[in-house]
């Protein structure tokens, strides 16, 4: 949230979202799961280097301290927690380029955004050469085959496109038997919620509204962000030969939760607006946009549900 409305400041309530969506969306079910922890430690701190970068380059004085604690972060989470986080390095990019655009004249912006943007494509550049000149798995080694024709495999494709469209939503559906009361009564208390701060909204005053060139090329550059931290980073696994699914192959998808959660939150504020908007017409879209997070939460916490009762399970 941070991040996003400090590269967005006129666009709150899109950050707001995509932290929203970032939670209760979740591309990757493997939250109990503790040795796919190093997927979310990494995650952070990637999101830790690029906030830390945005601070020190949005000041008039570089901060150097804020930058060298910025790189060893970035070092750090592909060094040594995950290396599939150095997909996320093209949307540092665009980061690096949106934060300087004010601050730099146009036909100076590409060189300065690569001279910031170098730096941490030396430190990944190493660990990249070693991955790639040396056997580094060990055991896992046979896993690792990497296709660069990978996106001519249509069933792994739709493999990765059903789990980012939330099919798994699906499959649990069909054992809602070990489902908790807990998990029910929390799915439907978020409705409620959610459905009474809509309901409130609507007495709101309007707010003025940004000039209409600005708001689209701001819409434009968050699309961009939200693709570039999303497209690579949800395929790095299928070019490793790495599936993207339900179940504990699902942490695959946590580097690109990021990209996912600003695409997302960017269709919920807009389903949002549409909803204050059309408040008196179509008041059915408030019980969707309720619906629509209340079953976010729901299936999260009945995730949980399925993780402890094979706990249970298990040590019977």
């Amino acid at each position: 949230y941070a991040l996003l409305n400090n590269l967005f400041p006129d666009k709150r309530e899109l950050a707001f979202f995509s932290a929203v969506a970032f939670i209760v969306f979740h591309a990757d079910q493997t939250l109990p799961y503790a040795s796919a922890s190093n997927y979310r430690l990494g995650l952070m701190l990637t999101l830790l280097s690029f906030w830390l970068m945005e601070r020190a380059l949005r000041q008039e004085r570089l901060s150097s301290g804020k930058l060298i604690l910025s790189l060893l972060c970035g070092l750090i989470s592909h060094s040594v927690f995950i290396e599939a986080t150095i997909a996320l390095e093209p949307a540092r990019a665009i980061v690096i380029a949106y934060t300087l655009r004010n601050k730099t004249a146009k036909p100076q912006l590409l060189r300065k955004t690569l001279l910031a943007w170098l730096p941490y494509l030396l430190i990944a550049l190493p660990l990249v050469i070693y991955k790639l000149s040396s056997n580094t798995y060990g055991g896992h080694s046979n896993m690792y085959h990497l296709d660069p024709l990978f996106f001519l495999n249509w069933r792994q494709d739709l493999s990765t496109l059903s789990h980012f469209l939330l099919f798994p939503w699906f499959l649990f559906v069909s054992h809602l038997d070990v489902v908790k009361p807990a998990t029910w009564f929390i799915g439907f208390a978020t409705f409620a919620g959610i459905y009474y701060a809509l309901y409130r909204s609507r007495f709101a005053p309007t707010l003025p509204t940004a000039d209409a060139v600005d708001t689209v090329s701001s819409d434009r550059s968050v699309l961009l962000l939200g693709t570039v931290a999303f497209l690579p980073a949800a395929y790095f696994f299928p070019f490793a030969n790495l599936r993207i699914t339900w179940g504990w192959e699902s942490s695959h998808a946590a580097v690109g939760q990021v990209g996912y959660a600003i695409l997302l939150g960017w269709l919920l504020h807009r389903f949002y607006e549409l909803t204050r908007r059309r408040n008196q017409r179509d008041p059915w879209m408030k019980y969707v946009f309720s619906g629509l997070l209340a079953a976010g939460v729901f299936f999260n916490n009945a995730n949980l549900d399925h993780y402890f009762r094979s706990w249970e399970t298990q040590s019977r």
